[in-house]
C-alpha cells in the first residue's frame, strides 16, 4: 500500500477601495492593457494562455458538480501546484500532469515548462505597488524521508519553494505546522487548511496565492445600504449594497447572451476585476457559452461608459477537493498506487496523491478613506443621466493581471451572504 502526499491549494483575495479616479486617468485602462500584453516574454504567454484555457475547464467541472453554489477559485494558483509537481514526478505520472496543462513534452521540452513558471512567478510577485501578490509553495516532508538534491534545486530555483521537515508521526502537530504556514502565508485570510490528516501521510504540498488589491473606483461606506438579492426567480436575501455613482469604467452590454460586464480597475492598471451580469434567470445560459474566446471578445468589446454601480459588499469562501476533478480531467496516476513521484525521494514509488485541496476566500468591501468620500464628489450636469448597472442577482467575477493577462481568480457569487 502507497503511502500518501496531501496537496493543498489556498488562495485569499482581498479587494479594497480607497481612492477616486477622473476621466482622464480612466481613459489610460484599456490602452495600458493593449501595451502591456506586448512586453510579455513568449514563454510567459504560452502558460497564461494554457492556465487561462484551463480555468474554463475547471469552472465547467466545478459547475457541474455543484450546481448553484458560489464558485471562487484560482487557475493560477493550481496551475503552478501541478506544475511543481510534475517536476517530481516521473513517466506517465509526469506525461498527464503536463497534458492537463497542454503540453506535450514531445514537443516542448519540460525545461522550458518549468522556466516558463518561473519566468511567471517572478512578473506576479513584482507587481507595481500597492498591487500585491504573493505566491508561496511549500512542502512539507517526512523527517524519515531523503528528498533528492536534484529536485531539491529545482523546486527553489524555478518554483522558490521550500522544504520542511515534519513529523507525521504526531499527526497534531504536523496539523498545527501546516495550518500556521497557510495562516501567515495568506495573511491570516485561510484557516484550517487541513482538517484531517491520517497515519499514511507522509508528505503535504502547500501553494498559496493571497492578493491585495486598492481600487482606483471609490465606495462611500456612507452610501451602502441594505438591499434585496434575488438569488433565483423566488428566493433572495438582504445583503449590504454598496453604491457608487458616474463612475466612468469600461462597460459592454452582451445582447445576444442578456449579459452586462463591468471592469474596475486597480490603482497603477496593474490588475482589474471584470463583473459579469447577466440577466435574472439566464445564468445557465451564459455558462454553456463560457469560453476563452468569449471573454477575449468581451474584454476587446468593452467602450468607456459612465455609469452608476451597485455592488454586493460580500464575503465568500470555498474550497473543493480536486482529486474529485482533475481524474475526469485525465491526472489519474498520481492519485493510484501505480504513482510515480520517484523525482522527489527515492521512496516516490510508494507516494500517490490522496487528496488534493483548494480553499480561496473573497473579501469586497468599499474600505473608503476621508479622501475617497471627499473626491468622490463630483459636479456632473444634471441632463447627464449615467446607465445604473445593479449586482443584485448571481453573477460572475474574474481577476486579471493586466501585467500578463493571466487569471487570477475566476468564480460564480449566488449568494453573498453565503461563506
Amino acid at each position: 500500500m502507497s503511502v500518501r502526499l496531501a496537496l493543498l491549494l489556498g488562495a485569499a483575495l482581498c479587494l479594497h477601495v480607497f481612492c477616486s479616479i477622473s476621466d482622464t486617468k480612466s481613459l489610460r485602462v484599456k490602452r495600458g492593457r493593449e501595451n502591456k500584453h506586448q512586453k510579455i516574454p513568449q514563454d510567459i504567454l504560452d502558460i497564461i494562455q494554457k492556465t487561462n484555457e484551463l480555468a474554463f475547464r475547471l469552472y465547467s467541472s466545478f459547475n457541474s458538480q455543484i450546481p448553484g453554489s458560489n464558485i471562487i477559485f484560482s487557475p493560477i494558483s493550481i496551475s503552478i501546484a501541478l506544475g511543481f509537481l510534475a517536476l517530481g514526478a516521473e513517466d506517465l505520472t509526469k506525461a498527464e500532469i503536463l497534458e492537463c496543462l497542454q503540453y506535450n513534452i514531445a514537443e516542448t521540452p519540460e525545461s522550458d515548462i518549468h522556466q516558463g513558471f518561473q519566468m511567471l512567478l517572478h512578473v506576479l510577485r513584482n507587481s507595481k505597488m500597492p498591487l500585491q501578490v504573493n505566491i508561496t509553495t511549500a512542502l512539507f516532508l517526512d523527517e524519515h524521508l531523503e528528498m533528492k538534491k536534484k529536485f531539491l534545486l529545482g523546486a527553489w530555483a524555478l518554483y522558490s519553494a521550500e522544504a520542511i521537515s515534519t513529523d507525521f508521526s504526531d499527526l497534531l502537530s504536523a496539523k498545527k505546522l501546516i495550518n500556521d504556514y497557510v495562516e501567515q502565508t495568506t495573511h491570516g485570510k485561510i484557516l484550517d487548511m487541513v482538517h484531517d490528516l491520517d497515519e499514511l501521510t507522509k508528505m503535504v504540498l502547500v501553494n498559496s496565492i493571497f492578493f491585495k488589491g486598492k481600487w482606483e473606483m471609490p465606495f462611500n461606506s456612507e452610501n451602502t445600504v441594505r438591499s434585496d438579492f434575488y438569488m433565483t426567480l423566488r428566493r433572495k436575501v438582504t445583503i449590504p449594497m454598496m453604491r457608487s455613482e458616474y463612475l466612468q469604467v469600461p462597460y459592454f452590454r452582451d445582447r445576444m447572451l442578456r449579459t452586462t460586464v463591468v471592469q474596475l480597475p486597480y490603482l497603477n492598471n496593474s490588475a482589474s476585476i471584470l463583473f459579469i451580469l447577466p440577466n435574472l434567470g439566464q445564468m445557465s445560459m451564459l455558462e454553456s457559452s463560457l469560453k476563452l474566446n468569449k471573454f477575449h471578445y468581451w474584454r476587446e468589446a468593452m467602450k468607456m461608459r459612465k455609469i452608476s454601480m451597485f455592488l454586493p459588499k460580500f464575503s465568500i469562501s470555498w474550497d473543493y477537493d480536486l482529486d474529485q476533478v482533475l481524474p475526469n480531467m485525465g491526472i489519474v496516476k498520481v492519485f493510484s498506487q501505480n504513482s510515480d513521484l520517484s523525482g522527489i525521494t527515492t521512496a516516490g514509488r510508494n507516494l500517490s496523491l490522496s487528496r488534493m485541496v483548494h480553499k480561496v476566500v473573497l473579501d469586497v468591501t468599499e474600505e473608503g478613506t476621508e479622501s475617497a468620500t471627499t473626491t468622490a464628489a463630483r459636479v456632473i450636469p444634471f441632463s447627464i443621466k449615467p446607465k445604473a448597472v445593479r449586482f443584485n442577482r448571481p453573477f460572475l467575477v474574474a481577476v486579471i493581471s493586466e501585467d500578463t493577462q493571466g487569471i487570477l481568480f475566476l468564480g460564480k457569487v449566488v449568494n453573498p451572504r453565503h461563506s
